[in-house]
C-alpha cells in the first residue's frame, strides 16, 4: 500500500467513526440477520454447545468457529453490507478530494 492509499484508508476510517455510520451498519447487520433467521439459528447452535459441553468448558473461539462453520451468514446480507460500506467510503472520499482541490 502506498502512502496515498494509506492516507485515504485512514481518512475513511476516521470519517466512518465520526459520522456514526459504523453504528448504523451494526444496526443494519443485526436487523438483517434477525429477519433472515440467522440470529435464531446461531442462538440455537450456541445453546446446543452449552447443552453438550456444559458451562464449565466454554471456549469462545470454539463456539465462534462452530457457528461460522454450521450457520454461514447469507451472501445477500454480506453483499448488502459491503455495498453500503463501499458507497459510504466512495462518497466520503469524493467529498475529501473535492475539498482538497478547492484549498
Amino acid at each position: 500500500m502506498n502512502t496515498h492509499d494509506f492516507f485515504y484508508q485512514r481518512c475513511a476510517e476516521f470519517l466512518f467513526d465520526e459520522s456514526r455510520e459504523r453504528q448504523h451498519i451494526q444496526a443494519l447487520i443485526e436487523q438483517r440477520l434477525t429477519e433472515c433467521g440467522w440470529a435464531a439459528a446461531a442462538e440455537l447452535k450456541i445453546r446446543e454447545y452449552f447443552r453438550t459441553r456444559g458451562k464449565e468448558k466454554v471456549d469462545i473461539a470454539e463456539i465462534v468457529a462452530d457457528v461460522k462453520k454450521n450457520t454461514p451468514i447469507p451472501e445477500n446480507v454480506k453483499e448488502e453490507i459491503i455495498d453500503r460500506i463501499s458507497e459510504f467510503v466512495r462518497r466520503k472520499l469524493m467529498d475529501l478530494d473535492r475539498s482538497m482541490c478547492h484549498n
